[in-house]
């Protein structure tokens, strides 16, 4: 069987420009066709589980390293304006 193995790797981007919804439809357009295994560090091993949670049957590993459980508050929301900390 074959199988397209997606990594997601560090982006150059400034990370408040995007959404985590962003991020995750960005994760599930470059994936191919077929199964996936999908490889995801740190912020990248959330995205990884929620486009696994989109395509579920298409999902033939996960491999995810190093959580960064807080790394939302700790790198975007401090960088927020003030309305923007309230939506």
């Amino acid at each position: 069987m074959d199988y397209s193995i997606t990594l997601l790797d560090e982006d150059s981007a400034d990370y408040t420009d995007y959404t985590m919804s962003d991020w995750q439809k960005n994760c599930v357009r470059v994936t191919r066709n077929g199964k996936q295994i999908i490889i995801g560090s740190s912020m990248r091993r959330r995205l990884m589980l929620l486009t696994a949670l989109q395509l579920s049957e298409r999902i033939a590993a996960l491999i995810g390293v190093s959580s960064a459980s807080d790394f939302t508050e700790d790198l975007i929301f401090y960088q927020l304006s003030e309305s923007k900390k309230k939506n």
